[in-house]
């Protein structure tokens, strides 16, 4: 009888272990970690990590973050807040996406349900042999075409601009974001690879087209079978603005050879091959957009070889023949073709970091604009820093008085005791009279320095924001920070994407990415949010911790569609002047107003709100490079403004930024412009595009920090708008053989 409490107490037991052990939560299995496009990607850009896992005997639904370290060493964890559903047994796929900020990153990978931690991966340094440099070009190829292999090696000087290459072979990993394909230099896609297009959904089409519009560069390789991918409402259509009219084969290739820059021809390759030179099967396409940048033949017998042209605010050039079939795969001078047609919508490499002329520029910690761009944001005029020397003699007459001249004192006054009074006032005072220099020459209110880029393609009806802010605080804070349009600066519009994340710079200087020191000491980690939420893809900053006296940056961006703008097409000459109306398509007026085209620039001056100017004949056009050089003559001389390196001139630094090639590039400002290359609209400027510039008298973004707009400093405020205009009735070819 007295067994019988213990054993109910024991079966009591057992039955709250086996509950306990059904109600555990089930931990997934990491199956695979794929970091960036075939373990290549690009620090300092967003990328993707797809993450395979396996689920055991129940189904969940998680979460996943990703932990990397910034541009300033502080670890920061990117958070999707989408759930995914993991089926009990099986294997899933997730995506997830996060901004390495340092040069041999690492990522911590976590699996969540709810407010429990499942699984946690760490995937090395050492094990990402794929991480690439912030200014390095990475080309990706969409389809099972050849190696781009061969094309990237003949770009691997100067390092920190070396160009590197991989695939996208099967549709399942081509990205559903165009976010993915944020550090894509070049996308290529191989047409002949139907199969692998035809299986991309819908959301990968729109990925490819969402990044080709608001800034991406693409090449389509066309092949005879790409009737069907070019026929009206195919994805192709809206990339190319063109339709299928036929294919032949071209006899002659001088034109290509020669674009291509190599002795090798493609007939006597084939004789030497004892193969029948049937010429090179090319397509021609239907369409009146872009530029020919080669050709060969006449009349019915040409073949637009490469054509290049303006798609929203990125370009797609379209080469007429198939890179993967003969003769051109085969061809010893495919490697170059690509190189060539890659080369003309890239920025070229800089100079080589010892080879710099300037002890200057190589003592600053950068080399890119970018770099001077963050320098320059960093400089507050309210905010005053004490000089060290004022600082060294403070603390040399601090040492004095609380030693020679406490003494002195208290042998004058005989009383020797009272030294347990006047050292702790001594050391009182000396905090206060600190504290109170400290306030006064570094102020108490925080402050903005903000920069703005606004590009708009009425053509495509989109917008694209680019930000960069530095905040100043002069007391310790944690920052959480999201940015959005300012709504009554753009027409009606539908906002995509905002996205506010931490600003940092290629470079070995505090803050750069090849930086091996941190900015930040004893600095808490924190997190980036992402969270769709109406149609918007949303990334915020949220517990960002900053210490007293400090300033941080941060970088963001927006887009818009849908907008209701409307702008008239221009027309140019023989020379590229231009004829018709521009308008200024926002509500708020814009300041200095230039058009640029080709080699010209037109002084519009201030547009109100929906004003138009006519471009004639009255207006004078200018040589666009004195303009942005300050180049001017002087009597028989002609006197160049050297750039200066270290200068703090916002609306400078923006001009290089937006037309860096040109101004002539490197060889003006000894600076490359590769890590905000999108900004550079000199491509644009030879195409089909006209570029209508000035400077908007409000910001057009809005910082929220804690969900309240932020204030900026409208003295520390630059926002650019820039609008590009078709341009019409214009001798489009460029080369001929």
């Amino acid at each position: 009888m007295n067994r019988l409490p213990a054993m109910a107490a024991l079966l009591l037991c057992a039955t709250t272990v086996s509950a306990a052990v059904h109600e555990s939560p089930s931990v997934p299995k990491f199956v695979d970690v794929s970091v960036g496009f075939d373990g290549v990607f690009k620090v300092g850009h967003w990328i993707p990590v797809r993450i395979g896992l396996q689920a055991s005997d129940r189904e969940l639904h998680v979460q996943v973050h990703v932990t990397t370290l910034d541009s300033d060493g502080v670890e920061c964890e990117f958070t999707d807040q989408a759930s995914h559903r993991l089926r009990a047994g099986s294997t899933t796929t997730l995506t997830a996406y996060a901004r390495p900020g340092r040069a041999s990153p690492w990522f911590r990978i976590a699996i969540w349900e709810g407010t429990r931690r499942l699984a946690e991966k760490t995937v090395a340094a050492a094990a990402l042999a794929g991480a690439r440099g912030p200014t390095q070009t990475l080309l990706v190829g969409l389809g099972n075409g050849p190696s781009l292999e061969p094309t990237a090696a003949l770009h691997q000087q100067p390092r920190d601009d070396a160009w590197s290459a991989t695939h996208i072979v099967h549709p399942e990993n081509c990205p559903h974001s165009a976010l993915a394909f944020d550090g894509v230099d070049v996308l290529v896609l191989h047409t002949r690879d139907r199969q692998f297009l035809q299986q991309l959904d819908p959301d990968q089409w729109q990925a490819i087209t969402d990044w080709v519009e608001f800034g991406g560069r693409l090449i389509i390789s066309l092949s005879p079978e790409s009737e069907e991918l070019l026929a009206p409402g195919q994805p192709l259509s809206r990339l190319t603005e063109a339709t299928f009219d036929g294919h032949l084969p071209q006899r002659d290739t001088t034109g290509l050879e020669s674009f291509a820059g190599v002795e090798s021809r493609l007939d006597v390759a084939a004789k030497q091959k004892n193969q029948t030179w049937q010429g090179v099967p090319t397509v021609r396409l239907k369409t009146q957009r872009g530029r020919v940048i080669v050709f060969d033949g006449n009349d019915s017998t040409r073949t637009d070889w490469v054509r290049e042209l303006s798609i929203g605010l990125g370009s797609v050039t379209l080469l007429a023949c198939d890179l993967g079939q003969e003769p051109i795969s085969s061809w010893v001078g495919r490697p170059q073709l690509v190189a060539r047609m890659v080369e003309r919508i890239t920025p070229p490499p800089g100079i080589p970091h010892e080879a710099r002329p300037d002890q200057t520029i190589r003592s600053l910690g950068f080399r890119g604009l970018a770099g001077q761009l963050r320098m320059a944001l960093d400089q507050f005029p309210s905010v005053r820093f004490i000089p060290f020397s004022w600082v060294a003699a403070a603390i040399a007459a601090y040492i004095v008085i609380i030693s020679l001249g406490d003494y002195s004192f208290l042998r004058w006054v005989q009383r020797m005791t009272l030294t347990w009074i006047t050292l702790p006032a001594w050391v009182l005072a000396a905090t206060g009279l600190a504290w109170a220099a400290a306030t006064t020459w570094k102020g108490n209110v925080p402050r903005t320095n903000q920069i703005e880029f606004v590009d708009i393609c009425p053509t495509s009806r989109l917008a694209r924001g680019t930000v960069w802010m530095r905040y100043f605080s002069p007391r310790a804070t944690r920052l959480d920070l999201a940015v959005r349009p300012r709504e009554a600066g753009f027409p009606t519009h539908r906002t995509t994407q905002t996205i506010c994340t931490w600003q940092g710079f290629p470079g070995n200087g505090l803050g750069g990415m090849d930086s091996p020191a941190t900015s930040a000491l004893f600095a808490n980690a924190y997190r980036q949010l992402r969270t769709p939420r109406g149609g918007v893809d949303n990334i915020s900053l949220v517990g960002r911790e900053q210490a007293t006296w400090s300033s941080r940056g941060v970088t963001a961006s927006f887009e818009l569609r849908d907008m209701a703008t409307d702008m008239s097409p221009l027309s140019s000459d023989g020379l590229g002047l231009l004829h018709g109306q521009v308008v200024n398509p926002l509500p708020d007026t814009l300041r200095d107003c230039g058009l640029l085209f080709d080699r010209w620039y037109y002084d519009l001056g201030d547009l109100e709100p929906g004003a138009t100017r006519s471009v004639d004949s009255s207006l004078t056009a200018h040589d666009v490079v004195p303009q942005l050089t300050r180049r001017k003559v002087v009597g028989t001389e002609e006197v160049r403004t050297p750039w200066d390196p270290t200068g703090h001139d916002l609306t400078r630094i923006a001009e290089m930024l937006m037309f860096h090639e040109t101004a002539g590039g490197t060889s003006f400002t000894g600076l490359v412009q590769r890590y905000l290359s999108r900004l550079d609209f000199s491509h644009r400027l030879q195409l089909d595009r006209a570029v209508l510039v000035g400077r908007s008298a409000r910001p057009l973004a809005e910082f929220l920090r804690d969900g309240e707009p932020l204030q900026a400093d409208p003295e520390r405020l630059a926002t650019f708008v820039r609008v590009l205009i078709p341009v019409l009735s214009r001798d489009v070819t460029e080369g001929s053989p």
